[in-house]
């Protein structure tokens, strides 16, 4: 659950300080712990999240932008534990969205799982149009060089 309270930290102060005068030890660690989670699940059950942020002490003006930055803040959490996940590591967090019944997660992870095949033929095909005029190209440079 670390890794995911980080990636949820990294987007989103950033975000709040910007734009509020939000001091970032008003929210604590329990807070950000139980955001993650929260959003961990938001995707099947948005209410307990937004429950969470209106119930906070904060400034009604912090609270909304906390809720604006909610679809941005899953969405970034979501691509980077399926890559996380596509590269072999796993974490609490990984496991609850393998778990659950949202499909965001396993999308994610089959988008990252074909990328670098998807990249290699692309690349063979770019290569295999490329190789009639390769031929010409090297001898216009060479000649080129040698005048």
């Amino acid at each position: 659950m670390k890794k995911a309270i980080e990636i949820v930290q990294l987007y989103l102060v950033p975000k709040l300080t910007n734009a509020t005068e939000l001091d970032i030890k008003d929210l604590d660690q329990a807070f950000w712990e139980n955001f993650t989670n929260s959003l961990l699940y938001f995707e099947t059950d948005p209410k307990s999240l937004y429950h969470l942020v209106i119930s906070l002490n904060i400034s009604p003006k912090i609270k909304d932008k906390i809720i604006s930055k909610i679809p941005g803040t899953f969405s970034v959490l979501i691509f980077e534990l399926a890559e996380e996940y596509v590269k072999g590591n796993t974490s609490e967090a990984i496991n609850l969205l393998l778990n659950s019944k949202g499909n965001k997660f396993k999308e994610k992870v089959s988008f990252y799982s074909t990328l670098p095949q998807a990249i290699s033929m692309v690349e063979r095909n770019l290569l295999k149009l490329e190789l009639p005029n390769m031929f010409e190209k090297l001898q216009k440079k060479y000649l080129d060089n040698e005048i």
